[in-house]
C-alpha cells in the first residue's frame, strides 16, 4: 500500500498538519531544519509520492510553471534554465518546458498548450506579438505572464538588464582608446541598442547597428565588418563573436578591431587579444528574479503590471579575465568553466 502523510507523520513524530504544512511550502522556514530534514529523509525511504491532483483541487495551483523558449543550442541558454529549475524547486514549483524552434505558430501553439495544461504562470523569453489575439486574451483572463522584454503597451510583466551606465562605460573606454565607429549585431532592437545610441551621440561615436534576418545567422553582419571595418564590434553572444573572430583571423589578419561582448559564466569569455571588453550580466540574480516575479504574479494577480530591470557592468578584457578566476573559485561555478 502506497504511504500517506500519517505514515511519513508518524517515522518523523510529528503531527500530519505539520508535515502537509511543509510538503505544500517547501520554502518555509517556519518548520525548523531539523525537521525540514527529516521529513525529506522520510518521504525517500518510504518512497511517498505527493497526490498532485489532489493539492491542486485544495489549492487552485498546479505549483507549475510554463518556459517557453525558441531553443536550447547557447549552452547559456541550458545554464539559465538550470538555474531557473532550482530556484523554482526552492519556492515549491516546477518548470513544464517548450521548445518553439523560433516559429510563431509554434510559439502561439506552446502558450495555449501551455494554459490548457493549467501551469499556474509563463516565463515567455521571445517576442509576444503586441495585439495578437492570444496577448489580448491572456490580458483580458490575467494569466500571470512574464517577458524578458516589454511590449509597445507594456502590457505584462518584465524582468530585463538596465544597459544604461555599461553602455556609457564601454562608449567612454572606446572614446579615451581614440575608437570613432562602432558595429552593433543584435537579433532585435531594445535597451541595449537604446543606451548605446545615447552614449554614442554623447560621445560623437559613429554607431551602426545591423539586426539578424534569421536566428543564429551572422553572415550580413560579417559581411558589413570586414567590408567597413569599423574601430570596434559588439555582438552580445559569445558564439557568435567567436564567429566573428574566425572570420577576421582567416580574411584579413591585418584587420584589428577592438571586440566587445558580454559575460555572465565563466565559459563566455573568450581568450583573443582582439577582445577589449565586456558587458557583465548577472546569471544568478536574473533566474532569481525571473521566478521571484512570476510566482509574486501568481499570487498577486491584481497588482499592477511591472517592469524590472537588473543591472549591469562594463568590464575590461583584463578585468574579466580576474573576475572569471574569482568565479572558477566558487564550487558553484566550476561546471561552467
Amino acid at each position: 500500500m502506497a504511504p500517506k502523510l500519517k505514515d511519513i507523520a508518524e517515522h518523523v513524530g510529528v503531527s500530519a498538519q505539520l508535515v502537509s504544512f511543509y510538503l505544500n511550502h517547501p520554502e518555509t522556514t517556519r518548520v525548523k531544519k531539523e525537521t525540514r530534514d527529516r521529513i525529506d529523509d522520510a518521504v525517500r525511504k518510504l518512497n511517498y509520492r505527493t497526490n498532485t491532483i489532489g493539492r491542486a483541487l485544495s489549492t487552485g495551483k498546479t505549483f507549475t510553471i510554463g518556459l517557453i523558449m525558441g531553443g536550447f543550442a547557447a549552452r547559456r541558454r541550458g545554464c539559465y534554465v538550470h538555474a531557473l529549475m532550482n530556484e523554482a524547486k526552492k519556492r515549491g514549483y516546477h518548470l513544464l518546458i517548450a521548445i518553439t524552434n523560433y516559429d510563431h505558430a509554434e510559439e502561439r501553439d506552446a502558450l495555449e498548450l501551455m494554459i490548457s495544461r493549467q501551469v499556474d504562470g509563463i516565463i515567455y523569453t521571445l517576442d509576444l506579438e503586441d495585439g495578437s489575439e492570444i496577448a489580448e486574451r491572456i490580458q483580458a483572463v490575467q494569466f500571470p505572464l512574464l517577458l524578458h522584454s516589454p511590449t509597445p503597451r507594456k502590457m505584462f510583466d518584465t524582468v530585463d538588464h538596465d544597459y544604461r551606465e555599461s553602455a556609457e562605460a564601454l562608449v567612454r573606454f572606446l572614446s579615451e582608446r581614440g575608437k570613432k565607429t562602432l558595429f552593433f549585431q543584435t537579433s532585435q532592437p531594445g535597451e541595449v541598442r537604446v543606451h548605446l545610441t545615447a552614449a554614442a551621440q554623447k560621445h560623437g561615436l559613429g554607431l551602426t547597428t545591423i539586426c539578424r534576418t534569421r536566428p543564429f545567422d551572422n553572415e550580413e553582419f560579417i559581411r558589413a565588418v570586414l567590408r567597413e571595418r569599423p574601430d570596434a564590434i559588439l555582438e552580445m553572444d559569445h558564439t557568435a563573436m567567436q564567429e566573428i573572430l574566425e572570420a577576421i583571423s582567416a580574411e584579413a589578419p591585418e584587420y584589428r578591431p577592438d571586440c566587445l561582448c558580454s559575460y555572465s559564466l565563466p565559459f563566455e569569455y573568450i581568450d583573443h587579444p582582439l577582445m577589449a571588453g565586456y558587458i557583465r550580466r548577472f546569471h544568478e540574480e536574473k533566474a532569481a528574479a525571473d521566478i521571484e516575479r512570476i510566482i509574486e504574479r501568481i499570487e498577486n494577480p491584481d497588482m499592477e503590471v511591472r517592469h524590472l530591470l537588473l543591472p549591469t557592468r562594463f568590464l575590461t578584457a583584463e578585468e574579466t579575465r580576474e573576475f572569471r578566476q574569482e568565479q572558477l573559485s566558487l564550487p558553484a561555478y566550476r561546471q561552467f568553466k
